[in-house]
C-alpha cells in the first residue's frame, strides 16, 4: 500500500485502521466533490458512541502532535464540535 499523499487521506487511513464510524463533511467534503472552496481543517461527523469516540481518538492520537490523546472519549461525544489542533487540524462533529 502506498503512503497517503494528502492530509485528508492520512486522517481517513488512520480512522479506517481503527474501524471508526465517520463521514467526511463540510468544506472538506465539498472540496472532494470538486468545488473550489478551500479550508485547511478536516471536518468529520462521527457516530457519537463511547466505543466509536475511543476509536476516533486512538486514530487521531497517531497524528504528529498527538493532541487527540489528551481528550477523553466522554468529552468528545458530549460536545457538538471538538477542534483538535493537530497537523492537520481536525474538527470532530457529533451532530449534523
Amino acid at each position: 500500500m502506498t503512503a497517503p499523499t494528502t492530509a485528508v487521506a492520512r486522517v481517513c487511513l488512520l480512522l479506517n485502521g481503527e474501524d471508526a464510524r465517520y463521514a467526511v463533511v463540510g468544506a472538506t467534503a465539498m472540496r472532494l466533490w470538486g468545488t473550489s472552496l478551500v479550508t485547511r481543517e478536516i471536518q468529520i461527523l462521527i457516530d457519537p458512541t463511547l466505543p466509536n469516540a475511543e476509536r476516533v481518538l486512538r486514530a487521531l492520537g497517531a497524528m504528529p502532535l498527538g493532541i487527540a490523546s489528551e481528550i477523553a472519549p466522554g468529552d468528545l461525544i458530549a460536545r457538538p464540535v471538538t477542534m483538535i489542533g493537530d497537523t492537520p487540524n481536525v474538527d470532530v462533529l457529533t451532530r449534523a
